[in-house]
């Protein structure tokens, strides 16, 4: 088995942090637009800042009333896997040390 080194890489870093103050915003932006959608497909909501990925507008009735998000399987990143799709996944963002 190969050894792996999970220290992180001083740009990588600096980089994660920049991106973890945007994601929050970003994140709560996409997901109050998706839910006064009700025609088309749905815009991932997932903390990339140059993300146009659709996620289908049924998706939206696996969220509910949750305070989760829809992203697509390849942007779960970090996050807490709820309810999965072939196309979706419904996640919950870490938050303190489990999200490092």
């Amino acid at each position: 088995m190969q050894q792996v080194d999970y220290r992180p890489v001083r740009f990588g870093a600096r980089a994660a942090r920049v991106v973890s103050r945007t994601q929050p915003g970003l994140r709560e932006g996409r997901r109050t637009a998706n839910r006064t959608q009700d025609i088309g497909d749905l815009r991932c909501e997932c903390g990339q800042i140059a993300c146009r990925a659709a996620v289908p507008i049924g998706a939206q009735k696996y969220r509910g009333a949750r305070d989760a998000f829809l992203v697509i399987p390849d942007h779960v990143g970090q996050d807490r896997v709820l309810a999965a799709d072939d196309h979706f996944f419904l996640v919950e963002v870490r938050r303190g040390r489990d999200a490092s």
